[in-house]
């Protein structure tokens, strides 16, 4: 067993929390026509897990796919039929971008460039925000992080 699977093993103690830490969204994404059941929760959640998993990455809360679902709900974009596949495929956007981008996006950020490219440019495209904007954006960094790097080294 890796050590992220380890991590992100969920008792089902664990796992009922986090459904319930995702339910409480459904009182604000209501009002956007957006809920999650408890079986849509723990289907984020598994899907979430298996993520990270093939990422390599540890999370140890829910404040990401919280913040997601709080960023995302006003969208137009997202309705009840695609809200659930909406959110698997945004953390796997976003852990993908995390890892791509070596961390350097603080998550919060990382979040509202994802909106802000999901609303305006790829109005709601999941495969458009992925395969071309927020893949600049990783590009785009990586450079400037191996710019920074090699400046470093001359000091």
């Amino acid at each position: 067993m890796q050590l992220p699977d380890i991590f992100n093993q969920n008792s089902p103690v664990i796992v009922q929390k986090q459904i319930q830490e995702l339910l409480l969204f459904n009182d604000d994404s209501k009002r956007y026509g957006l809920t999650i059941t408890p079986q849509n929760a723990l289907e984020i959640i598994q899907e979430r897990n298996l993520t990270l998993r093939n990422v390599g990455r540890i999370e140890l809360s829910m404040d990401v796919t919280k913040k997601m679902i709080e960023t995302f709900c006003p969208s137009a974009y997202i309705l009840q039929e695609n809200y659930v596949s909406t959110l698997i495929e945004l953390q796997e956007i976003f852990y993908d971008l995390k890892n791509e981008t070596e961390d350097s996006i603080p998550d919060d950020d990382l979040i509202k460039v994802m909106y802000t490219y999901f609303e305006k440019d790829c109005e709601g495209n999941l495969d458009y925000l992925k395969s071309s904007y927020l893949d600049q954006l990783a590009q785009a960094l990586i450079r400037k992080n191996q710019t920074d790097d090699f400046m470093q080294g001359d000091e």
